[in-house]
């Protein structure tokens, strides 16, 4: 567990305050609710309905401004729950994902989603987290909000003396409405752009998340339902979520939960704020500043230090005891340390020495060998053009090889997006023995199909020189 975590399991204990720890805005186009709730995610009073148009994305700065100055002084920390943000679902290779940092991940997922989207994800805010993965495929949850926006959002909600915790879609609620269901349990949420499936079988794993898009695609989206409840016919305790509209998948799906119901959305706001507020066990793609400060955390961090001053400085009075001795043994530990400098550079001297002598007699080896390294290198074009006919896999077509310097550029075109990767790992021993080095393949969607592809690609060669050729084996 790490320090924020111990710090809030910390502040669970601590008996409830009154005052408002956390202030939750459920904006939709037409009114957006606020609610305020306490440390542990109590809701505080009534759930406060404000009539303000939110007419898209880039209204949404104003609309929370609107809001904020309406009714009292937020909470130290603002959450944002927007039912009209950019969300999807993505599933990516479990092999192009192992290993990577967030870095590496957040760009093979912008990567994606400008792939299946085909918009560009330049300038945005993005947010994922991990629902699903097996030894073949991982599946993430991602949001996107404009980068100019999402600063906006910042800086009204500090005009507003609060500090954006984060913007989130509202749907995917990593728990039950019910309160007494148990695992497995499944929901569908119905909100203007998008179905959000939602699926818990384990109680330790995160809930398996699907958005759906509904808008453009006539009533595609309801056969993708149809299969979603298909795979999880097994699960018994279902429900569904609406707000705005009512839409029944069948008999065995009645309409549970509404939102447009005061109890059924105060209900909800108070899972929502259950979950914000402990953050443990929240599976979410949270939207954040990453180079805030958590006012909570450092509070309590401050407690904690002065509480260790405290305590320390009953034990300083041991500390007078060590400065006769540290004076005594300050000069021996200072010819001990030149003494020891002295000998590694000794030590340095005989090992530049010894490197020396082993360089004239590799080049006196080496010599020996020039015309089979002649021989190598003239046979190694045809070798290398072998190499990469016969390592060829099923649809990929070379169309150019080039020279820049040391580096080989060999130009193709794949089908599949994951072609050029088998291609590298199959040709990655025959270029060692040619003496190369294979840089991994940079890709590029051509976008000539409709679901993506082919790729154009260039594999690269790094020239090893003689030395490669020396040691590598091309028979």
């Amino acid at each position: 567990m790490n320090l924020p975590d111990k710090l809030a399991s910390l502040a669970a204990r601590l008996p409830a305050s009154g005052r408002p720890r956390h202030t939750l805005l459920y904006v939709t186009e037409a009114v957006t609710y606020r609610a305020e709730a306490d440390g542990r995610g109590g809701l505080l009073g009534e759930v406060a309905a404000v009539d303000k148009t939110c007419e898209g994305v880039d209204y949404l700065p104003e609309t929370v401004e609107y809001v904020l100055t309406q009714g009292p002084r937020p909470a130290r920390r603002v959450w944002i729950l927007y039912d009209r943000l950019e969300t999807h679902t993505l599933a990516l290779p479990a092999a192009q994902t192992t290993g990577i940092g967030a870095a590496a991940l957040t760009q093979a997922l912008m990567f994606e989603l400008e792939a299946v989207t085909g918009v560009s994800v330049v300038n945005r805010q993005i947010g994922y987290c991990l629902t699903a993965s097996d030894d073949e495929m991982r599946t993430y949850w991602v949001s996107l909000l404009s980068q100019r926006v999402f600063d906006r959002l910042g800086h009204t909600v500090r005009q507003c003396r609060g500090r954006l915790a984060a913007v989130l879609h509202p749907g995917g609620l990593p728990r039950p409405l019910d309160e007494e269901a148990g695992i497995p349990w499944m929901r569908l949420e119905y909100w203007p752009d998008q179905v959000v499936a939602v699926c818990a079988r384990h109680r330790d794993d995160p809930p398996e998340v699907s958005v759906i898009p509904t808008e453009g695609i006539g009533d595609g989206w309801r056969s993708e339902v149809d299969e979603w409840l298909e795979e999880h016919q097994d699960v018994k305790h279902r429900e569904t979520l609406t707000c705005g509209r009512t839409l029944l998948m069948g008999d065995d799906l009645p309409l549970t939960w509404s939102l447009d119901d005061p109890a059924a959305r105060r209900h909800w706001l108070q899972g929502w704020a259950a979950a914000l507020a402990r953050r443990k066990g929240l599976h979410a793609p949270l939207l954040q500043e990453t180079s805030a400060i958590n006012p909570d955390h450092l509070y309590m961090g401050l407690s904690g230090l002065a509480a260790l001053l405290v305590v320390g400085g009953h034990f300083g009075w041991h500390t007078w005891q060590k400065l006769d001795y540290q004076a005594k043994t300050a000069e021996l530990r200072r010819l001990e340390k030149r003494v020891q400098s002295l000998r590694d550079g000794i030590k340095s001297r005989r090992a530049t020495l010894d490197g020396l002598n082993r360089d004239v007699t590799l080049l006196e080896e080496g010599f020996q060998h020039f015309p089979e390294l002649l021989e190598r290198l003239r046979a190694r074009p045809a070798r290398l053009l072998e190499a990469l006919a016969r390592n060829r896999p099923a649809g990929v077509v070379l169309d150019g090889i080039g020279r820049d310097g040391d580096v080989w550029k060999i130009h193709g075109v794949a089908v599949y997006f994951d072609a050029p990767n088998r291609y590298a790992t199959a040709l990655e021993a025959s270029a060692r023995r040619l003496g190369f080095e294979l840089l991994p393949p940079a890709k590029e969607d051509l976008d000539l199909f409709v679901r993506g592809g082919p790729w154009g690609f260039d594999l690269k060669l790094e020239d090893l020189g003689l030395g490669g050729i020396a040691h590598g084996d091309d028979d």
